[in-house]
Protein backbone atom coordinates (compact mmCIF):
# COMPACT_ATOMS: atom_id res chain seq x y z
CA UNK A 1 0.00 0.00 0.00
CA UNK A 2 1.26 3.46 -0.89
CA UNK A 3 0.56 6.71 0.95
CA UNK A 4 1.02 9.75 -1.24
CA UNK A 5 1.20 13.43 -0.40
CA UNK A 6 -0.14 16.10 -2.74
CA UNK A 7 1.05 19.61 -1.86
CA UNK A 8 -0.78 22.52 -3.50
CA UNK A 9 1.71 25.24 -4.44
CA UNK A 10 0.35 26.82 -7.63
CA UNK A 11 -0.93 30.15 -6.32
CA UNK A 12 0.73 33.52 -6.72
CA UNK A 13 -0.21 34.88 -3.32
CA UNK A 14 -1.11 38.32 -4.67
CA UNK A 15 -1.81 39.70 -1.19
CA UNK A 16 1.86 39.20 -0.30
CA UNK A 17 2.57 42.21 -2.59
CA UNK A 18 5.61 40.42 -3.98
CA UNK A 19 6.58 38.76 -7.26
CA UNK A 20 8.03 35.85 -5.28
CA UNK A 21 5.70 32.83 -5.23
CA UNK A 22 3.98 32.71 -1.87
CA UNK A 23 5.32 29.26 -0.97
CA UNK A 24 8.92 30.46 -1.43
CA UNK A 25 8.67 33.28 1.11
CA UNK A 26 11.08 32.53 3.95
CA UNK A 27 10.18 31.65 7.51
CA UNK A 28 13.32 31.92 9.63
CA UNK A 29 15.51 31.57 6.57
CA UNK A 30 13.75 28.59 4.98
CA UNK A 31 10.96 28.75 2.36
CA UNK A 32 7.49 27.96 3.65
CA UNK A 33 7.30 25.04 1.24
CA UNK A 34 10.54 23.51 2.54
CA UNK A 35 9.14 23.39 6.07
CA UNK A 36 6.23 21.29 4.81
CA UNK A 37 8.28 19.01 2.57
CA UNK A 38 10.81 18.38 5.34
CA UNK A 39 7.99 17.37 7.69
CA UNK A 40 6.48 15.04 5.09
CA UNK A 41 9.80 13.40 4.31
CA UNK A 42 10.39 12.81 8.03
CA UNK A 43 7.19 10.81 8.54
CA UNK A 44 7.72 7.23 9.59
CA UNK A 45 4.84 4.97 8.53
CA UNK A 46 4.49 1.35 7.47
CA UNK A 47 3.78 2.24 3.83
CA UNK A 48 5.74 3.48 0.86
CA UNK A 49 5.56 7.24 0.31
CA UNK A 50 5.29 9.29 -2.86
CA UNK A 51 5.25 13.05 -3.15
CA UNK A 52 3.42 15.26 -5.65
CA UNK A 53 3.65 19.03 -5.98
CA UNK A 54 1.11 21.06 -7.95
CA UNK A 55 2.80 24.17 -9.32
CA UNK A 56 1.51 27.06 -11.40
CA UNK A 57 2.66 30.63 -10.83
CA UNK A 58 6.41 30.79 -11.58
CA UNK A 59 6.41 27.01 -11.84
CA UNK A 60 10.05 26.93 -12.93
CA UNK A 61 11.17 28.84 -9.84
CA UNK A 62 9.21 26.55 -7.50
CA UNK A 63 10.61 23.45 -9.22
CA UNK A 64 14.17 24.77 -8.96
CA UNK A 65 13.66 25.51 -5.28
CA UNK A 66 12.49 21.93 -4.63
CA UNK A 67 14.78 20.01 -6.99
CA UNK A 68 16.60 18.32 -4.09
CA UNK A 69 13.41 16.63 -2.95
CA UNK A 70 12.04 13.37 -4.30
CA UNK A 71 8.91 14.75 -5.88
CA UNK A 72 6.71 14.65 -8.98
CA UNK A 73 5.28 17.83 -10.49
CA UNK A 74 1.89 18.66 -11.94
CA UNK A 75 1.17 22.03 -13.51
CA UNK A 76 -2.01 23.99 -12.91
CA UNK A 77 -1.86 26.43 -15.81
CA UNK A 78 -5.02 28.26 -14.73
CA UNK A 79 -5.65 28.79 -11.03
CA UNK A 80 -9.27 27.62 -10.90
CA UNK A 81 -9.38 26.52 -7.27
CA UNK A 82 -8.16 23.77 -4.99
CA UNK A 83 -10.38 21.11 -6.54
CA UNK A 84 -9.00 21.93 -9.98
CA UNK A 85 -5.44 21.80 -8.61
CA UNK A 86 -5.96 18.31 -7.21
CA UNK A 87 -7.46 17.19 -10.52
CA UNK A 88 -4.18 18.08 -12.22
CA UNK A 89 -2.25 15.72 -9.95
CA UNK A 90 -4.84 12.96 -10.25
CA UNK A 91 -4.71 13.03 -14.03
CA UNK A 92 -0.96 13.45 -14.52
CA UNK A 93 1.20 11.94 -11.76
CA UNK A 94 -0.94 9.99 -9.26
CA UNK A 95 -1.19 6.31 -10.20
CA UNK A 96 -3.90 3.72 -9.36
CA UNK A 97 -1.71 1.99 -6.76
CA UNK A 98 -1.58 5.14 -4.63
CA UNK A 99 -4.49 4.24 -2.40
CA UNK A 100 -4.21 6.83 0.38
CA UNK A 101 -3.80 10.49 -0.59
CA UNK A 102 -2.88 13.23 1.87
CA UNK A 103 -3.59 16.70 0.51
CA UNK A 104 -2.28 19.89 2.08
CA UNK A 105 -1.53 23.49 1.12
CA UNK A 106 2.00 24.69 0.53
CA UNK A 107 1.69 27.59 2.97
CA UNK A 108 1.04 25.84 6.32
CA UNK A 109 4.60 25.41 7.61
CA UNK A 110 3.78 24.62 11.23
CA UNK A 111 1.88 21.39 10.61
CA UNK A 112 3.50 18.71 12.78
CA UNK A 113 4.42 15.16 11.94
CA UNK A 114 2.51 13.92 15.00
CA UNK A 115 -0.72 15.55 13.82
CA UNK A 116 -0.30 14.14 10.31
CA UNK A 117 0.28 10.66 11.74
CA UNK A 118 -2.80 11.06 13.95
CA UNK A 119 -4.80 12.08 10.88
CA UNK A 120 -3.62 9.01 8.95
CA UNK A 121 -4.24 6.64 11.87
CA UNK A 122 -7.75 8.04 12.39
CA UNK A 123 -8.47 7.65 8.68
CA UNK A 124 -7.41 4.01 8.60
CA UNK A 125 -9.03 3.09 11.93
CA UNK A 126 -12.36 4.53 10.76
CA UNK A 127 -12.02 2.92 7.30
CA UNK A 128 -12.90 6.42 6.12
CA UNK A 129 -13.24 7.73 2.60
CA UNK A 130 -12.09 11.14 3.80
CA UNK A 131 -10.61 12.54 7.00
CA UNK A 132 -10.43 16.29 7.64
CA UNK A 133 -8.12 18.22 9.95
CA UNK A 134 -9.96 20.92 11.89
CA UNK A 135 -9.27 23.31 14.73
CA UNK A 136 -11.12 25.86 16.84
CA UNK A 137 -10.62 29.59 16.30
CA UNK A 138 -12.52 32.22 18.29
CA UNK A 139 -12.29 34.60 15.32
CA UNK A 140 -12.33 32.33 12.25
CA UNK A 141 -12.18 35.12 9.67
CA UNK A 142 -11.75 33.80 6.12
CA UNK A 143 -11.33 30.14 7.04
CA UNK A 144 -13.91 27.63 5.82
CA UNK A 145 -16.43 26.52 8.47
CA UNK A 146 -16.98 22.90 9.49
CA UNK A 147 -20.62 21.85 9.20
CA UNK A 148 -21.92 19.12 11.50
CA UNK A 149 -25.35 17.60 12.03
CA UNK A 150 -27.12 17.20 15.35
CA UNK A 151 -25.23 13.95 15.94
CA UNK A 152 -21.89 15.68 15.50
CA UNK A 153 -21.12 14.06 12.14
CA UNK A 154 -19.11 16.16 9.72
CA UNK A 155 -21.46 16.76 6.81
CA UNK A 156 -19.68 19.48 4.84
CA UNK A 157 -17.36 22.46 4.67
CA UNK A 158 -18.57 25.93 3.73
CA UNK A 159 -16.11 28.50 2.43
CA UNK A 160 -16.38 31.80 4.30
CA UNK A 161 -17.44 33.76 1.22
CA UNK A 162 -20.43 31.45 0.81
CA UNK A 163 -21.45 31.26 4.49
CA UNK A 164 -24.74 32.43 5.91
CA UNK A 165 -24.55 34.67 9.00
CA UNK A 166 -25.30 31.61 11.16
CA UNK A 167 -22.50 29.61 9.54
CA UNK A 168 -20.05 32.48 9.99
CA UNK A 169 -20.60 32.15 13.75
CA UNK A 170 -19.15 28.60 13.69
CA UNK A 171 -15.72 28.50 15.32
CA UNK A 172 -14.56 25.07 14.10
CA UNK A 173 -12.60 25.68 10.92
CA UNK A 174 -11.13 23.67 8.08
CA UNK A 175 -7.32 23.47 8.22
CA UNK A 176 -7.14 22.58 4.52
CA UNK A 177 -5.44 19.25 5.22
CA UNK A 178 -7.16 15.99 4.27
CA UNK A 179 -6.68 12.27 3.85
CA UNK A 180 -8.67 10.62 1.05
CA UNK A 181 -9.29 7.15 -0.21
CA UNK A 182 -8.14 7.58 -3.82
CA UNK A 183 -11.16 5.91 -5.43
CA UNK A 184 -13.63 7.97 -3.42
CA UNK A 185 -11.78 11.17 -4.25
CA UNK A 186 -11.58 10.42 -7.97
CA UNK A 187 -15.30 9.60 -8.13
CA UNK A 188 -16.36 12.68 -6.19
CA UNK A 189 -14.03 15.28 -7.65
CA UNK A 190 -15.57 14.73 -11.08
CA UNK A 191 -18.84 16.20 -9.77
CA UNK A 192 -17.39 19.58 -8.75
CA UNK A 193 -18.86 22.77 -10.18
CA UNK A 194 -17.77 26.40 -9.87
CA UNK A 195 -21.19 27.69 -8.79
CA UNK A 196 -19.93 29.68 -5.80
CA UNK A 197 -18.85 33.19 -4.82
CA UNK A 198 -15.31 32.72 -6.13
CA UNK A 199 -16.23 30.92 -9.35
CA UNK A 200 -13.73 28.19 -8.46
CA UNK A 201 -13.72 24.41 -8.08
CA UNK A 202 -13.52 23.88 -4.31
CA UNK A 203 -11.91 20.73 -2.97
CA UNK A 204 -14.03 21.31 0.13
CA UNK A 205 -17.17 20.47 -1.86
CA UNK A 206 -15.93 16.88 -2.13
CA UNK A 207 -16.61 16.43 1.59
CA UNK A 208 -20.29 17.32 1.31
CA UNK A 209 -20.60 15.14 -1.77
CA UNK A 210 -19.12 12.14 0.04
CA UNK A 211 -21.51 12.63 2.97
CA UNK A 212 -24.48 12.91 0.62
CA UNK A 213 -23.51 9.59 -0.93
CA UNK A 214 -23.23 7.95 2.49
CA UNK A 215 -19.46 7.62 2.42
CA UNK A 216 -17.51 7.69 5.68
CA UNK A 217 -16.08 11.11 6.61
CA UNK A 218 -14.04 11.40 9.80
CA UNK A 219 -12.09 14.25 11.36
CA UNK A 220 -9.30 15.19 13.75
CA UNK A 221 -9.39 18.47 15.67
CA UNK A 222 -5.94 19.74 16.58
CA UNK A 223 -5.64 21.60 19.87
CA UNK A 224 -2.92 23.83 18.39
CA UNK A 225 -4.46 26.33 15.93
CA UNK A 226 -1.02 27.43 14.72
CA UNK A 227 -0.77 24.12 12.84
CA UNK A 228 -3.62 25.29 10.63
CA UNK A 229 -2.29 28.77 10.04
CA UNK A 230 -1.68 29.58 6.40
CA UNK A 231 0.07 32.63 5.00
CA UNK A 232 -1.72 35.09 2.72
CA UNK A 233 -0.13 38.42 3.69
CA UNK A 234 3.21 39.73 4.92
CA UNK A 235 1.57 40.47 8.28
CA UNK A 236 0.44 36.86 8.60
CA UNK A 237 3.97 35.71 7.82
CA UNK A 238 5.31 37.96 10.58
CA UNK A 239 2.69 36.60 12.98
CA UNK A 240 3.69 33.06 12.10
CA UNK A 241 7.37 33.86 12.62
CA UNK A 242 6.56 35.14 16.10
CA UNK A 243 4.87 31.84 16.97
CA UNK A 244 7.73 29.67 15.71
CA UNK A 245 11.39 29.39 16.55
CA UNK A 246 13.79 27.11 14.67
CA UNK A 247 14.66 25.04 17.73
CA UNK A 248 11.07 23.87 18.22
Amino acid sequence: MTTSFIVLAAGKGSRMNSDLPKVLHPLHGKPLLHHILDTLHSLNTDTDHRYHLVVGYQADAVQRATQDYSIQYSIQHDQLGTGHAVQQALTTTVTPDEHTLVILPGDCPLISSSTLLNLLNTHHTASADATVLTTQLPNPGAYGRILRNASGDLIGIQEANDCSPEQLAITEINAGIYVFNRTALVDSIQTLTCANAQGEYYLTDVIGNLHTHHRIVSSVCTDDPTEAMGVNTADELSELAAKYTPNQ
